[in-house]
């Protein structure tokens, strides 16, 4: 058989070139009589691998350090072609640590086997990406962690998709705390017998008022709200 070696050689030109040789040995009565071989300039190949490990180290790295939970799936249909279930091929460290699902556990796995409780809802949208291209962002509350999630999800490649997800559920929290208090600020402005007008100060030392309340309306036997966003001037 014969022997296949590379090498790497420096011209002197200064040139970095890689070179692969095939030699073959020749016998006649188990004696070598002659060495035979050709050598190939393999430089273009040998750079290009190398383009592509680096690359692909470059996008393991981002992948594995990324602050987004991220998992690539493969889609899964059904006889008529509707989305199915999903199968999960790869995860990053923080899918892992906001979805308290093992790497290990769930690779290879069916999403509808690890999870039951996910909504076709969600495979219908995961499937439109898959089939589409087309990404997407969704925002909905996970039951089995009891979490609000951001969920980016786009198709990197043949009947997969990508979900980069990110928990929102002290945004949300704050968001509804905030509306909340509203409500509860405005009930007491509304329920008060009091008139009261609420002025915002802007930077250019105007008066715009912002809200009123039925008390001061009734006093003023006009309709405030008419003068909503406008300035004491108007």
């Amino acid at each position: 058989a014969p022997a296949i070696e590379e090498y790497r050689l420096l011209t002197p030109s200064g040139v970095v070139k890689y070179v692969a040789t095939e030699g073959r040995q020749v016998h006649e009565k188990d004696l070598m009589v002659k060495l035979t071989g050709i050598v190939q300039d393999i430089t273009d190949r040998k750079l290009a691998d190398q383009a592509l490990s680096n690359s692909e180290n470059k996008y393991s790295s981002i992948f594995e350090n990324i602050q987004e939970g991220v998992a690539l799936h493969e889609m899964v249909w059904d006889e008529e072609g509707k989305p199915l279930d999903f199968i999960w091929l790869d995860v990053n460290p923080k899918y892992e640590e906001i979805t308290q699902l093992k790497k290990a556990d769930i690779i290879g796995k069916r999403g509808l086997d690890v999870i039951p409780s996910i909504e076709q809802r969600w495979l219908d949208a995961y499937g439109e990406v898959t089939r589409t291209g087309k990404p997407i962002t969704l925002m909905d509350h996970s039951d089995y962690l009891d979490k609000y999630w951001e969920v980016k999800a786009f198709r990197p490649g043949p009947n997969t998709f990508a979900a980069a997800m990110t928990d929102v559920t002290e945004k949300v929290n704050a968001q509804k705390a905030l509306l909340d208090s509203e409500k509860k600020y405005r009930t007491i402005i509304e329920s008060t017998p009091l008139g009261i007008l609420l002025y915002t100060l802007q930077e250019n030392n105007d008066l715009i008022l912002t809200g009123t309340n039925q008390a001061a309306s009734k006093m003023l036997k006009f309709d405030l709200t008419q003068l909503t966003g406008k300035t004491i001037e108007q």
